[in-house]
């Protein structure tokens, strides 16, 4: 493959965020190369759960509002792909459910409903039940659970792809194996960046790497993040 040497955009990280920059820049006709250390899509973004939690969950003013305008643009994400790569992204509306295991949490989580509704959410309490009736796979010594219907996922790696292969349909270069080497800065901008051994002169950089995003040689943030471990089953 090609390396671009001048791109107008450089964009750090071939991820779920690296891909859907890419994406965007290349739909306006300016010549994109994302550098991605490894394969595409295969940290953070293939490992996540794909879940679009939106009224479950903790979130509140800037935050739930965000999650509520990105939940709103993801079907005519999802079709769009669908549409320009034949890659169906898996969206659902499935629902999402808080357990309960005392009737402490079981209060808290009322309130919650409560408020959850007068801000115009779909919420409703499930007693042990109704809980097993509609998971019949949910904890024994559950009590009861929140259900909030309109809440939603997603196949992360599918949508990873989806937007990787959209980029390229688009104009963009998607490196995989393409890791950043070393940089030189002019002044606050970063000027040159050697992408798996090529140098390149980008008119701007985006970095999405991530949680390595403090670690790409000469793109220093000044913030340090560091990958944090999960669980799924």
């Amino acid at each position: 493959m090609s390396i671009p040497t001048a791109p107008d955009v450089l964009v750090v990280g071939g991820g779920v965020i690296g891909c859907a920059v890419a994406r965007l820049v290349a739909a306006g006709g300016r010549t994109v190369l994302v550098a991605e250390r490894g394969a595409i899509g295969t940290e953070a973004s293939s490992a996540a759960a794909g879940m679009l939690a939106v009224a479950s969950g903790g979130a509140e003013d800037d935050v739930l509002a965000m999650r509520r305008a990105s939940l709103a643009l993801h079907p005519a994400l999802a079709a769009a792909l669908r549409d320009e790569t034949g890659i169906d992204v898996g969206l659902v509306r499935i629902g999402a459910l808080e357990l309960c295991l005392s009737e402490a949490e079981a209060a808290s989580q009322r309130e919650r409903i409560a408020h959850r509704r007068a801000q115009g959410f779909s919420a409703e309490w499930l007693d042990g039940a109704a809980l097993r009736a509609l998971e019949p796979l949910a904890n024994v010594d559950a009590v009861g659970a929140a259900h909030y219907p309109d809440d939603a996922r997603v196949d992360n790696a599918r949508l990873v792809a989806a937007l990787a292969e959209s980029a390229r349909r688009r104009g963009a270069v998607v490196l995989a194996g393409g890791a950043v080497r070393a940089a030189t800065r002019e002044g606050d901008r970063v000027a040159r960046v050697q992408v798996a051994g090529t140098w390149v002169t980008p008119g701007q950089v985006v970095l999405a790497a991530g949680a390595w995003s403090s670690r790409v040689p000469g793109i220093e943030i000044g913030l340090e993040v560091a990958p944090a471990r999960g669980q799924m089953l």
